[in-house]
């Protein structure tokens, strides 16, 4: 660097020239004299000598300059492709263009003075002063902060995971079987949704309820048909090693109440009927007659509007809070309440034969032999069949079978057909 510069300051001296005006040296003079405040007058020698030194003061401070702003530009550079280096010893270097210019600063102030010295001396001095400063101001980055980048920015080399993560992931590949219903105290007859755990290991599933029953899906749903504490186990087996885990839950099943429906119709009208829910005093019961027509408790009567099918809804709830719903269809017909046999005998008892018909309706009945002719025919009920057979003239036999027909018209103008046997009996 020294050599260089005194190359640069030689060269520069030995290429100069200076032209000769009368009137520029002149006015030199009246300046020189004005700055020292005295009007000494100043060889032409000594002018040409202030003249060379300043000009090898600026030619030293341009040139120290651009070596100062190459330097600073090389650094840079270096930082931006090494972003990820951060140490501290280069902070100090990141502080030394300061200090250069610091430097440069004081430098620049010492050659104006020497513009100002009268001597060629020190115009010599301050020369040596810069050449001593200059290698001062000069940023070398050192050698290990250069070759730190490339080996901690290497491309081609894969960082090692954290012993952390790895512990993590051996453990997030161990078989554990897990599950969870979405109620664990169920009603008998109700379906519970089982769900097993997220498992990252490819496996198969077997679930065995406790009541034998099993399945081989991930989510099933089972029904419990009967009441009691069933412990439910679930069996994961790993596909590549074949290890297996598993896991029990237990599940609670109340019963549900038992009931059923039963009925009787009544036998002065072929409407009202009698029901009966079978079930404990302790259920609470609610029935539904399928006619917007409610009632409650265990044996309630009720009286249809009109003939028709009805589908009779009965639900009960015991104290677990179960519940159970059962439904009949009941059927209510204008069916007539007639004898199967008679005893025409003439003993008054069971003498005559004739259906219980409604006093608000009216009817047609007749009576066939086995070879369908008519043996009896009425629309009062006031006169029954006395078994007499009017081809033959006398009273049928024991053990002959008829049969009959009636056609009923109610008081709403609604007709039904009716038909059943007659056995003569003893």
């Amino acid at each position: 660097m020294k050599n260089k510069f005194e190359q640069n300051i030689k060269s520069s001296l030995e290429s100069y020239q200076a032209g000769f005006n009368p009137a520029d040296w002149a006015d030199m003079n009246t300046r020189l004299d004005s700055a020292f405040g005295k009007p000494a007058k100043i060889s032409r020698t000594g002018k040409n000598i202030l003249i060379a030194a300043s000009v090898i003061a600026v030619a030293g401070l341009i040139y120290y300059f651009s070596a100062s702003s190459n330097k600073m530009k090389d650094a840079a550079k270096t930082a931006v492709e090494n972003p990820v280096i951060v140490k501290q010893q280069p902070a100090e270097n990141v502080n030394q263009p300061v200090e250069e210019k610091n430097s440069s600063s004081t430098q620049k102030e010492n050659n104006s003075a020497a513009v100002n010295a009268s001597d060629k001396n020190s115009l010599v001095q301050d020369q040596s002063a810069e050449k001593r400063t200059a290698p001062q101001g000069k940023v070398e980055a050192p050698a290990e902060n250069k070759q730190t980048p490339v080996q901690e920015n290497n491309p081609n080399e894969k960082p090692a995971l954290p012993s952390v993560i790895s512990q993590q992931a051996d453990a997030g590949s161990v078989l554990k079987a897990g599950f969870h219903a979405d109620i664990n105290k169920v009603c008998e007859g109700i379906p519970v949704q089982f769900s097993a755990d997220e498992n990252k290991i490819p496996c198969t599933y077997k679930w065995l309820f406790g009541d034998g029953e099993t399945s081989v899906e991930q989510n099933p749903k089972h029904v419990f048909k009967s009441s009691g504490t069933f412990s439910v186990k679930l069996r994961l087996t790993s596909l590549a090693d074949k290890k297996s885990d598993e896991q029990k839950n237990n599940i609670t099943v109340a019963g549900a109440p038992s009931t059923d429906i039963t009925y009787r119709p009544d036998e002065d009208n072929k409407l009202a009927f009698r029901f009966d829910a079978g079930a404990d005093k302790t259920t609470e019961l609610k029935w539904d007659f399928g006619d917007r027509k409610t009632a409650s408790g265990q044996n309630p009567e009720h009286t249809f509007a009109q003939f028709g099918t009805y589908k009779v809804i009965l639900t009960a709830k015991n104290n677990s809070g179960c519940i159970t719903t059962v439904s009949k269809e009941v059927k209510v017909e204008n069916k007539l309440f007639a004898p199967n046999s008679f005893t025409p005998n003439g003993d008054n008892v069971n003498d005559t034969w004739m259906p219980s018909f409604d006093d608000n309706c009216t009817f047609t009945l007749t009576v066939f032999d086995g070879s369908s002719n008519v043996v009896y025919s009425t629309s009062d009920r006031n006169s029954p069949w006395d078994g007499m057979n009017p081809k033959t003239g006398s009273v049928v036999k024991e053990g002959d079978l008829f049969t009959w027909k009636a056609v009923v018209k109610e008081s709403n103008g609604e007709l039904s057909t009716h038909s059943g046997k007659i056995v003569i009996s003893k």
